[in-house]
């Protein structure tokens, strides 16, 4: 049976409206001759084997090409819609092969005896069915094709292909991220000079030195930017200093 890609969408009209029609036109017109040659053994399979009143049997073979052609239908609808036809194909197989056996059956018993030629009668008249078969399979086959599909294109795979193709028109990059800048904290010798050179900063740690209520190394450090062991470091350096030992 007829098999696509799952992911591509399928087109019911791609081959165009003159090729649609004149393929129906085609399956209508071998739809009907089937019709016209599966029905005497069909309608004689339904009086003879089957016991059914001539009124019914004629019903019989208008049921099996009707189903025939409402499961072909069913099946390019399903496919168009990008679903499983598993359960209309087997609808379609089963039924073309009640007519077939129905044909076979039909010209063994207008023989009575076998021949060559029989088997050659059974052949022609088993063809009738299996041609709508093929048929609607061609037909599916030309209506129903696969709509190519766009492809997307990275980021970096779209800055390589205008690098390449050499165009000057320029690829937006993404925004850097902001980067959250610390507090300035002044480090070891050199920068404890620089602290040093902040009377402001000076005097917190002298209060700090002279135990000055409310103070301590946490809020000297929170109020000039610096760590509490740096606070520390710096009030050693100037108790010794005041004592007048140099560090």
């Amino acid at each position: 049976m007829t098999t696509l890609t799952p992911d591509a969408p399928i087109h019911l009209n791609a081959a165009g409206r003159r090729v649609q029609i004149a393929t129906l036109i085609a399956l209508a017109v071998v739809a009907l001759c089937s019709f016209a040659v599966a029905y005497p053994g069909l309608v004689w399979v339904g009086v003879e084997l089957a016991s059914l009143p001539l009124a019914v049997a004629v019903l019989l073979p208008i049921a099996i090409d009707a189903g025939m052609l409402t499961a072909g239908l069913a099946a390019a609808v399903r496919r168009s819609q990008r679903r499983t036809a598993r359960l209309e194909f087997a609808q379609l197989l089963g039924l073309v092969a009640v007519s077939v056996v129905a044909q076979i059956t039909h010209v063994i018993a207008a023989q009575g005896q076998w021949s060559p030629l029989m088997a050659v009668g059974a052949l022609v008249a088993a063809a009738a069915p299996v041609t709508l078969l093929l048929a609607t399979e061609a037909v599916l086959r030309s209506v129903l094709t696969e709509a190519p599909t766009r492809r997307r294109v990275a980021p970096r795979a779209a800055a390589a292909q205008v690098s390449a193709s050499g165009s000057t028109k320029e690829v937006p990059s993404p925004p850097a991220k902001p980067v959250r800048s610390a507090a300035p904290q002044l480090r070891s010798p050199a920068d404890r000079d620089a602290r040093l050179a902040d009377e402001n900063y000076v005097a917190a740690v002298r209060e700090l030195i002279e135990g000055a209520p409310g103070t301590s190394q946490n809020k000297v450090g929170a109020r000039f930017h610096v760590s509490k062991t740096t606070v520390g470091k710096d009030a050693e350096y100037l108790r010794l200093s005041l004592a007048g030992v140099s560090s």
